[in-house]
């Protein structure tokens, strides 16, 4: 499948591989990626469980891995 921007294809991505699991999102990639689309916006959209990892400015393997729990994406 080919998009035009890359809002489309997260939200196509995230849709297709996260829906109704869980989704970790660094906070300082919470932006907006041109135009109106926001990466906030675009997470809720597509549909998993999202969860913010880390400082705005600077982030470590060990904030995500803090993330990471048990459910059912994980498996």
């Amino acid at each position: 499948m080919a998009v035009n921007n890359n809002a489309a294809a997260v939200l196509l991505g995230l849709a297709a591989l996260a829906r109704r699991k869980e989704a970790i999102v660094s906070r300082g990639q919470l932006v907006e990626i041109g135009g109106s689309f926001r990466i906030p916006d675009i997470m809720r959209e597509s549909g998993p469980r999202w969860w913010r990892s880390g400082p705005p400015t600077r982030r470590t393997c060990g904030d995500y891995e803090s993330a990471i729990t048990p459910g059912p994406a994980s498996s």
